[in-house]
């Protein structure tokens, strides 16, 4: 059980650098006050070398052997996605918090686990997934007015995530073995931001995926399409891939759209605007929140047991059925029920 000198001054260990995300979500945890980095883990030498050239602590080759010996509070977490929800579990089973970069798990079994250790334990340790939508202003403000009935019941919301693959991947995030697959990866985003919209969650879902662009890699899919059936009658379709062109001037060409019963709202990630258009007045650009909770900050509180606004529990659901989405693609469009 954590001290209060432990809860005030907690030690972290950085276990992987597998993401770019990583370094961003060290360097964030480190600006809270008091916490501070005692120990890293990564096996891939170029890493290893840079994580260690930017901070001067032990560092270690096995994840076990830091969490036994270094006795870390908490834990940023970002190794390949298939090996993620293994060392989540040994973390809970120490009673140790950790954030970890999304998606947070890519099997059921892992999750169940480390759901069944994280709700049993006393005290609980937290848990949050680098699921950034919920933060960004855009879409953090979007988010409250579906939630606050702007523009009425939600009917029908469609989502669009294209990315452009580059040609800097390494070689797990080309395998869906290690990486989970196009659904999961990218889709879980778009999930989890629509679930924490709605204040509501799936029932079923239906999915396919599929490699076109990419044919070369004989483990990978590029491009995939999630229709969800919500609890409060909501038809949900999430089209995430890898094929934005190279000549783009942007990553990805991220947009939403949520049709409801009072009006519609439209979010587009390239020129940073939410639009909404109701019964009542004509479309205008909604007004963002700038200083809304921030995923760190919510994550440090969870970890002391104060209030906090992002519930890991939606993220983890979201979590399972982007698994169950994957789940139905590779049996041919199978449909899967809570």
């Amino acid at each position: 059980m954590l001290s209060s000198k432990d809860m005030l001054m907690p030690k972290l260990a950085a276990i992987g650098f597998r993401h770019n995300h990583s370094w961003a979500i060290v360097e964030e945890l480190l600006s809270e006050p008091d916490v501070e980095l005692v120990a890293i883990c990564e096996e891939h030498a170029p890493l290893h070398k840079k994580a260690i050239g930017k901070w001067k602590v032990n560092s270690y080759d096995d994840p076990l052997a830091l969490l036994d010996k270094a006795k870390p509070d908490l834990v940023a977490l970002c190794p390949y996605n298939s090996r993620k929800g293994a060392i989540i579990v040994e973390c809970f089973r120490r009673g140790i918090s950790v954030f970890v970069d999304k998606p947070m798990f890519i099997d059921l079994d892992s999750l169940e686990e480390a759901e069944t250790i994280r709700l049993s334990s006393s005290p609980r340790p937290a848990l949050m997934g680098g699921l950034s939508l919920r933060e960004i202003p855009l879409f953090a403000t979007a988010g409250k007015l579906i939630r606050n009935g702007v523009i009425g019941e939600v009917a029908s919301v469609y989502t669009r995530r294209p990315h452009k693959l580059g040609s800097d991947r390494h070689t797990w995030e080309l395998d869906i073995n290690d990486n989970g697959g196009v659904l999961i990866d990218l889709g879980i985003h778009d999930l989890d931001f629509v679930m924490n919209a709605l204040n509501s969650r799936p029932r079923r879902v239906v999915a396919h995926q599929s490699n076109l662009r990419f044919k070369h890699l004989a483990n990978f899919v590029d491009n995939g399409s999630m229709r969800f059936d919500f609890a409060n009658g909501a038809v949900v379709t999430i089209e995430p891939n890898w094929l934005n062109p190279d000549g783009s001037d942007f990553h990805g060409d991220c947009c939403m759209l949520f049709m409801g019963t009072k009006g519609f709202l439209t979010i587009d990630d390239t020129t940073g605007k939410a639009l909404v258009t109701t019964l009542t007045e004509k479309q205008r650009q909604v007004k963002q929140i700038s200083d809304g909770p921030r995923l760190v900050s919510d994550f440090m509180k969870q970890h002391r047991g104060e209030y906090i606004e992002f519930d890991p529990a939606g993220m983890v659901e979201a979590n399972r059925w982007v698994i169950r989405a994957t789940e139905s693609a590779r049996h041919g469009g199978k449909p899967i029920e809570a």
